[in-house]
């Protein structure tokens, strides 16, 4: 899908509820999230983004912004507080304002980055988080991600094919979801597990011993 089926319109500027809070957004990303759901891949996650076309017309998932506004019931944040977040089942964070519950998916900045870094910081986050979640990591197992910066061993995918690799893994963690568990099986140790967020959701498969 081409980007040009976006427009950029004026629309109202929201109102928080009472436990809502009003964001300026200072910053946002076009993240892989926000792909596929403008794509509705996979096919079943239109019944919950619209059937023939989104149900929620402005897009965006990630941000990081300014309270501008809180409802009278709101307790855990003020006017003037720097706050970042990200929501994948959301969107409509690609706008100037928003308004978001104030306990979901929602924290304050750490004062020692900016809105670009702070919004561009946490879908990834959040991805890694739920596959170490599903495994048992231990201390001297090998570990290859795909997707990733900082590791011992780094491959350039627009050189390389990492499921060459003579190495064995205990597991494989596939951030992008770029590519399968039939490709990276000859990989895994016996006993090693493929975590993939392809379709928009975390899948492990084992290798049984």
């Amino acid at each position: 899908m081409a980007p040009d089926v976006l427009q950029l319109k004026e629309v109202e500027k929201p109102v928080p509820k009472d436990n809502e809070v009003l964001i300026k957004i200072h910053a946002t990303t076009v993240n892989r999230t926000d792909c596929a759901m403008l794509r509705a891949e996979p096919f079943i996650s239109r019944f919950f983004t619209g059937i023939f076309k989104p149900n929620k017309p402005i897009p965006g998932t990630e941000f990081a912004g300014e309270i501008e506004a809180v409802g009278k019931n709101v307790t855990s944040y003020k006017v003037g507080d720097k706050v970042f977040g990200f929501d994948e089942k959301s969107s409509g964070f690609h706008a100037q304002y928003m308004t978001i519950l104030e306990d979901k998916s929602l924290s304050t900045m750490p004062k020692n980055i900016t809105y670009d870094q702070a919004a561009a910081s946490i879908e990834g986050a959040h991805y890694a988080y739920n596959f170490i979640k599903k495994v048992n990591l231990k201390g001297g197992q090998k570990i290859l991600v795909n997707g990733a910066t900082g590791a011992n061993k780094v491959f350039g995918y627009t050189k390389e094919d990492f499921t060459k690799d003579d190495q064995k893994y205990d597991f494989i963690f596939d951030t992008v979801g770029k590519s399968s568990f039939a490709k990276c099986k000859p990989l895994l140790k016996p006993g090693g597990a493929y975590i993939s967020s392809e379709l928009g959701y975390i899948i492990c498969l084992k290798i049984f011993s």
